[in-house]
């Protein structure tokens, strides 16, 4: 496993006559061709590739992505980190907070992390959570949440509801303006961040800005993009209907808009977003949907679409070119509400 670990860090900087050597055969679907980096990964991972998660009981499937999480870099030096807790009615949620090292009353991301609602932790992606801090310099609060089975929906929305909440009321003392408090997440936390601004669209101390990296926007239903790219892509259909089951699994709440945004009636009202679409991803026809919805309602919104690539390629911007091109122009969106 080290072995492969050390060929993915070496990928990016690769030749691109190497690595298009690795990749192969051109990859076409749906008029999207699949770049020839994300292709060479998704071959590389493919040789180191165990038991799939979908296939493992959930704490097993967690024990494994935590281990496959050490590719994550140390967290920047000039960014301080510490965990907490946020508190509000009753419920505490660990979190982490990210903070440039800056005196000054700074904005904030409220950021929740991926993996279906059933994996992942603040562990997961707080090389991203870092680098946003850093990059938007801002303070970046990443909220744990209670994952499924073991914990369905609502559990999740209700703690990312909490950490939102309890970011607005701790400002001073986190040193935050709360005028300026934005809200993101990456595929199951996006979800969870387009919830939260749709719950709280009306309340003043809503989130300023939304944005959403590769989000589930609609489990009640498969979009054509799930059969599309049904396996072979990182992200399968079976994983997804596995995360789904575990979260949902009463079909009666799937349309529910806390858990499917996408369903909600209104959309209007809600702060500008910033969506992430990844071409070869089952998720990319419901970031779409929900984009043009948006748009509809009259919500200033963004799309980047990046139609050569994967489903979570930006949190995995230092094994791929494509992510990183992606994080710079959410930086540069965001920065632009922030």
């Amino acid at each position: 496993m080290s072995i492969l670990l050390e060929l993915l860090r070496r990928l990016i900087r690769a030749p691109p006559a190497l690595i298009h050597m690795i990749a192969g055969g051109c990859v076409e679907i749906d008029g999207q061709r699949l770049g020839s980096q994300t292709q060479a990964l998704l071959r590389l991972a493919a040789l180191g590739r165990q038991q799939p998660l979908h296939e493992l009981p959930a704490a097993h499937a967690r024990q494994l992505h935590s281990k496959m999480r050490v590719l994550r870099p140390a967290v920047l030096a000039d960014v301080q980190v510490r965990d907490g807790h946020a508190s509000c009615d009753g419920v505490n949620v660990p979190v982490r907070i990210y903070r440039p090292r800056a005196r000054a009353t700074l904005p904030a991301l409220v950021f929740f992390h991926g993996g279906g609602w059933v994996l992942g932790n603040l562990d997961s992606q707080d090389h991203l959570c870092a680098d946003l801090a850093r990059a938007l310099g801002c303070v970046v609060i990443s909220g744990d949440y209670r994952l499924a089975p073991e914990h369905r929906f609502p559990a999740a929305v209700d703690d990312a509801l909490t950490v939102f909440l309890w970011t607005q009321q701790q400002a001073a003392q986190l040193d935050i303006d709360p005028s300026r408090i934005a809200v993101a997440g990456s595929s199951a936390g996006a979800n969870l961040a387009a919830v939260v601004a749709q719950q709280l669209r009306s309340e003043p101390a809503g989130p300023r800005f939304q944005l959403l990296l590769c989000p589930v926007t609609d489990i009640s239903s498969e979009s054509p993009s799930y059969e599309l790219f049904a396996e072979g892509f990182m992200l399968s259909r079976a994983m997804m209907r596995w995360f789904i089951d575990h979260y949902a699994p009463d079909e009666q709440v799937r349309a529910d808009e806390r858990a499917s945004p996408l369903r909600a009636a209104d959309l209007s009202g809600l702060p500008p977003a910033c969506i992430v679409v990844a071409g070869f991803d089952p998720l990319r026809d419901e970031g779409l949907a929900y984009a043009d919805r948006l748009g509809q309602a009259g919500v200033a919104v963004e799309v980047l679409l990046e139609p050569s690539t994967i489903h979570g390629f930006v949190p995995e911007k230092r094994l791929l070119d494509v992510g990183q091109r992606a994080f710079d122009r959410c930086v540069h969106v965001t920065r632009g509400w922030l």
